[in-house]
């Protein structure tokens, strides 16, 4: 309670009256998973013992996620050289 009381205190001057300090933990947590960050670092950083909480709770796919990742796929089957593939995980386009 006591970590909290200085947010409630002056949040107003920060023009975030209406969010609460577990709102920034969630934004920052959802961010760290979207920036590409590695899970089990994210799991670390959050200190969750399991990484379902850190999945179910505090990630959310964006609304372009999964255009992204069919386009990204897309790009792959159709090039030579795969785009945004590690290379231990690389294929190439069979030629028929």
């Amino acid at each position: 309670m006591l970590a909290i009381q200085p947010w409630t205190r002056n949040r107003s001057e920060l023009g975030l009256e209406n969010i609460a300090l577990h709102d920034l933990r969630h934004t920052y947590l959802t961010m760290l998973v979207h920036s590409g960050a590695n899970i089990k670092v994210a799991q670390d950083i959050a200190g969750h013992s399991k990484i379902d909480m850190l999945m179910s709770i505090y990630t959310h796919k964006d609304t372009n996620e999964e255009q992204r990742a069919v386009d990204n796929l897309e790009r792959i089957l159709n090039t030579d050289v795969p785009l945004d593939v590690p290379e231990a995980l690389s294929i190439h386009k069979v030629r028929t």
